[in-house]
């Protein structure tokens, strides 16, 4: 007698005898498939090669823009001149009295600052100027020989004048005697480095001029 549990064992066993069946058969087919799809491949690569088109490079040509010959320009809009704007004079200085709470001191020496005495009128070279002891260097700093100098073999002995004021500081220079432009500014900016003590005059010391040569010379 055949229960359900018989029934569904012999319907799994006929359906996994199914699909082996099914998967050898398709196994059997493998080589064949292949073998269509290669020759399928192949027949599709030839006709690809026959039906093929010649391709070639075609220069571009260039595109004509029809524009008008004239140009027509349209011109700015009539604007109003204004004239710029003068400053203000500032308005007038009106000393308060004593007894004004908000009156603001005025301090005498901000007004010095507005009239500051000129600068020291340096007179121009002159060595002629009577010393009792004329300034000796105490600092000296050598010039530094260009390279276009050394180049174009220029020598010569410049003579700088020196402005030494009561402090011993150069404070102007002057090319008395001019070898070369490129000379003459190497040999005033090493003057100007110089220190001396300053000349003296009835013990007192004095600004005067002095005359310094610098010589430069090409060494073989």
């Amino acid at each position: 007698m055949w229960t359900r549990k018989d029934v569904k064992r012999s319907n799994s066993s006929k359906g996994g005898e199914k699909m082996k069946q099914e998967s050898r058969d398709l196994k059997g087919k493998y080589g064949y498939i292949l073998k269509l799809s290669l020759l399928l491949a192949l027949c599709l690569h030839l006709a690809g090669f026959v039906a093929k088109k010649e391709f070639g490079l075609h220069p571009i040509m260039p595109r004509i823009i029809d524009r008008p010959d004239t140009i027509i320009t349209v011109p700015p809009p009539d604007v109003p001149y204004e004239p710029p704007e003068t400053p203000k004079p500032p308005p007038p200085v009106v000393e308060a009295p004593d007894d004004d709470p908000e009156a603001v001191e005025t301090i005498p020496e901000l007004d010095k600052l507005w009239h500051r005495p000129p600068p020291p009128q340096i007179p121009p070279p002159d060595f002629s100027k009577p010393m009792d002891t004329p300034p000796k260097a105490t600092w000296r700093v050598s010039p530094e020989y260009p390279t276009l100098a050394r180049m174009a073999q220029l020598e010569g002995t410049v003579y700088v004048a020196a402005y030494v004021d009561t402090a011993g500081m150069v404070i102007r220079t002057e090319v008395v005697q001019s070898v070369h432009a490129v000379l003459d500014s190497a040999a005033v900016e090493a003057i100007r480095q110089w220190h001396f003590t300053p000349a003296m005059l009835m013990d007192k010391p004095i600004a005067v001029w002095v005359a310094i040569p610098v010589n430069f010379t090409l060494k073989e």
